[in-house]
């Protein structure tokens, strides 16, 4: 019986090893499935490809300068990983290699870092790829985007990058939206910080004291809102953030930067032209605003609503923080939530 006892033993352990496989590819299947890396890895594929295609077409290679032949390398670079990254999601035998594994975090964190330092020369107004310092008496020092497709494509790029590195840190059995709007607000911040200390020098050598104190007002402003953002993100992810204390937090912000929309997006703002003051003053007065209703409503409108339905079983959304389970979740399977 011995050697028969060895057969079944063999087939047992192949049959288990084969089981393994199956789970981990569908481990790894889930994964793909949750934080949609499969389409973000195609979407930065083909933002980068309009950002070639508007170095390549502005500047000839013969004339490029270094700071356009770094963004040139490094889109033809993204395209090139992306491509290959997102066909490694559709290849069976190539899904071991993808799927939240150390090698995709190396190959997205690479792209970051190469889109960083490329959005930085790209929109630079020195260097005069994307956006350009207009040279007229009334408007001298502020900057003018002169390649809208190199100048939005650009930031999609990067926006899309971020996405696809954060993908790898997040919880997907709940969506943390009051840390996403922070975290959202603290790279707003910081941005308009360093085009407005970039431009300031030029801006108040030409002795316009209105222009001046606008550029002062969004180095200042970033400053406190980068502040109280980047508190808020550790309180916020530490689950620490009431809505109270939240209402409390972003009061200030929206209000802040509101004023600063109407202040450097004017006429006489350095910020009326499209260009980097534009685009992040807006969207972070658009975040604040839309962090300022949730808290308003987590503080109030619940309340109002828990009052009228005492007698009901209500399941409440809440902004990222809220630790306790909804009734559906209380008689859930462990492993429903896709951990592998």
């Amino acid at each position: 019986h011995t050697p028969h006892s060895i057969f079944f033993l063999a087939k047992e352990i192949m049959s288990t090893i084969e089981t393994q496989q199956e789970t981990a590819m569908d481990c790894i299947r889930r994964n793909i499935r949750k934080a949609g890396r499969n389409w973000t890895w195609t979407i930065l594929m083909f933002l980068s490809i309009p950002v070639t295609g508007s170095i390549y077409e502005s500047f000839p290679l013969s004339d490029m300068s270094h700071a356009g032949i770094f963004a040139f390398a490094v889109s033809c670079f993204s395209i090139f990983i992306s491509m290959i990254m997102s066909a490694m999601h559709y290849i069976q035998s190539l899904k071991k290699f993808i799927g939240g594994t150390p090698f995709e975090l190396v190959m997205a964190t690479t792209l970051l870092g190469l889109w960083m330092g490329a959005a930085v020369v790209i929109q630079d107004p020195q260097n005069d790829i994307a956006s350009t310092l207009l040279t007229d008496e009334e408007t001298e020092g502020i900057e003018s985007v002169k390649e809208a497709n190199l100048y939005l494509f650009t930031w999609l790029a990067l926006f899309c990058n971020v996405y696809l590195v954060g993908s790898f840190f997040r919880d997907y059995r709940r969506v943390d939206l009051r840390v996403l709007s922070w975290v959202s607000l603290l790279a707003a911040s910081v941005i308009l910080l360093g085009i407005s200390g970039y431009l300031r020098d030029d801006i108040c050598d030409t002795n316009n004291e209105v222009l001046c104190f606008r550029i002062q007002y969004g180095i200042v402003s970033s400053v406190v809102v980068g502040c109280i953002s980047l508190i808020s993100s550790v309180l916020s992810y530490a689950s620490k953030v009431s809505p109270r204390l939240g209402l409390v937090l972003v009061s200030p912000t929206a209000a802040i930067y509101c004023f600063g929309v109407g202040l450097l997006t004017s006429a006489d703002g350095p910020g009326h032209a499209f260009g980097t003051i534009y685009f992040t003053i807006w969207f972070g007065s658009i975040m604040s605003i839309l962090l300022l209703i949730g808290e308003f409503n987590e503080v109030f409108l619940n309340e109002i609503e828990g009052n009228e339905t005492d007698s009901k079983t209500t399941v409440k959304i809440p902004m990222g923080n809220d630790k306790h389970n909804s009734p559906g979740e209380k008689n859930r399977n462990p492993t429903d939530s896709g951990s592998c």
